[in-house]
């Protein structure tokens, strides 16, 4: 069963009329038809139109991100390794051989 406004000659009229004017009482008085077919126009066949268009929309920015997000961890990860801070050898003075080194020295000082 198709919707009456549907059906009209003048449909595409009454849908930009009813979006320009956004007033079902005014819309339905000047194109012949009822309030309450052009309100179920409105709920079913207009509202079914956009969550498709809206739904294409969705999938066309999901399809884009998927594309950035592929690009980007398609390419290698390659950071060069930065170069050591420390020119001179580490002597390590905290451990049982370097606390007795340090010992040995206070006593020969």
């Amino acid at each position: 069963m198709t919707c009456a406004v549907c059906q009209n000659p003048r449909c595409a009229e009454i849908t930009e009329d009813y979006c320009y004017s956004m007033s079902i009482r005014k819309t339905a008085k000047r194109y012949g038809v009822s309030k309450s077919a052009l309100h179920r126009h409105i709920q079913v066949c207009l509202l079914s139109i956009w969550s498709e268009h809206e739904e294409l929309e969705y999938k066309q920015a999901l399809g884009e991100v998927y594309k950035i997000l592929l690009e980007h961890y398609s390419q290698p990860i390659y950071k060069p390794r930065p170069k050591s801070i420390i020119t001179r050898k580490v002597v390590c003075s905290w451990g049982r051989k370097a606390t007795i080194r340090r010992k040995q020295a206070e006593r020969d000082a």
